[in-house]
């Protein structure tokens, strides 16, 4: 590829990594790059300088005179995308993460990013409620029971008609409850409840993300709590 360049220093550009939109990155830099040259060819000699990381590695390793057109740099940016999509989604440990895939399929390599990101948040919480349940079974020398005693008979409610819990004790978590909800409903980990009616004389002042409903707060909730355990 062998091109007058200009004597000007071309414009600045913030440089990519595989951290987001390749196809973002490619409108946003020929739009930069507009007033520096209309060869297409210039554009792409310089292209490597709009990139960093992962994405100037791979960039070095196409073979020489590989890119004729900038057409031809989209498309293997493209195909560079996908690749990484289909190792992400292999890599990642649930299955439930693959099945949102083909239930949601993706457009963007930023659109899986994000998705990953959420599972990843979710992923971390249930490693922390596991060295959690193995640290009480260690002290307690069993695992944690469900409560069963003559009030509080399993499946049963209280008599002001609120859920009891399932559990005597809930593993902490390092982030609100409130946030595991959100992560969780976005990717498919719970199902959409829908909106309860708030019950008769209860606390106007505290409200439930997840019921959608006045009585309790989203961190109080104990059907959401059961859930998360």
């Amino acid at each position: 590829m062998e091109e007058q360049m200009p004597e000007k220093m071309p414009p600045t550009v913030e440089k990519y990594d595989e951290s987001g939109d390749p196809e973002e990155h490619l409108r946003s830099f020929a739009d930069a790059m507009a007033i520096y040259s209309p060869n297409e060819l210039v554009l792409c000699r310089v292209f490597s300088l709009s990139i960093k990381g992962e994405a100037l590695a791979w960039f070095h390793s196409l073979r020489p005179k590989t890119i004729d057109s900038f057409e031809t740099l989209r498309n293997l940016c493209r195909k560079w995308a996908r690749s990484i999509m289909s190792t992400l989604s292999t890599a990642l440990r649930p299955f439930s993460f693959t099945d949102s895939l083909f239930a949601r399929p993706l457009m963007t390599l930023g659109e899986m990013q994000e998705r990953a990101a959420r599972f990843i948040i979710i992923e971390e919480i249930r490693a922390i409620q596991k060295r959690q349940h193995e640290k009480n079974a260690s002290s307690s020398g069993q695992e944690k029971k469900e409560v069963v005693t003559n009030e509080w008979k399993k499946g049963k409610k209280f008599k002001d008609g609120s859920i009891r819990p399932r559990f005597d004790r809930y593993t902490p978590l390092n982030v609100p409850r409130a946030k595991v909800l959100e992560e969780a409903l976005s990717v498919d980990h719970l199902p959409p409840l829908k909106k309860k009616p708030t019950p008769k004389n209860a606390n106007g002042t505290k409200h439930c993300l997840y019921h959608q409903n006045m009585g309790h707060t989203t961190e109080e909730c104990i059907t959401l709590k059961d859930k998360v355990e």
